[in-house]
């Protein structure tokens, strides 16, 4: 038997991409592992990744990182770049200029380097390599900051937006 659901964004998401969607539906067979398969599905769709990325922690497209206060979205976008919008009114504050290039995903490195990949290689990097232990944080005052683990060493220059 297969199933269609219909969802619709909630309060949960109201700060997230997602409040651009109407709906969301998604099809599955009732089975044992109908439930886990459609959590699966879900948490690809919606791509959120907290507010940090670790060592070795990466962003594929339409993965997003949001700040602690829900007001700022870090966003691997589909089309290739790498953006930060305030949410408020979806101006985009900082990006990496990427768009139309083949990406496959954003990943804070462990040499400190939080590097684009796409085809056939490394596409933009915050040239912060050498900074082991470093991590990327989507801050509540609108700034995307690497660590090295407690002094920045890159940031997209947008606090106070």
């Amino acid at each position: 038997m297969n199933l269609s659901y219909d969802f619709v964004a909630g309060a949960k998401y109201k700060n997230s991409r997602l409040q651009h969607e109407k709906h969301l539906r998604i099809f599955f067979s009732v089975n044992s592992h109908s439930r886990h398969a459609t959590l699966f599905l879900m948490g690809i769709i919606m791509g959120y990744k907290g507010s940090t990325l670790l060592t070795n922690e990466f962003l594929l497209k339409e993965d997003y990182l949001l700040s602690p206060d829900g007001k700022h979205q870090f966003i691997l976008q589909d089309d290739g770049n790498l953006v930060l919008y305030r949410l408020s009114d979806h101006k985009a504050l900082w990006a990496s200029n990427t768009n139309g290039k083949a990406v496959s995903k954003a990943i804070m490195q462990q040499d400190g380097n939080f590097v684009i990949y796409g085809y056939p290689g490394p596409v933009w990097a915050s040239d912060t390599n050498g900074k082991p232990n470093s991590t990327l944080i989507a801050q509540n005052d609108g700034n995307v900051v690497i660590y090295e683990p407690t002094v920045p060493v890159w940031a997209t220059g947008t606090n106070g937006q």
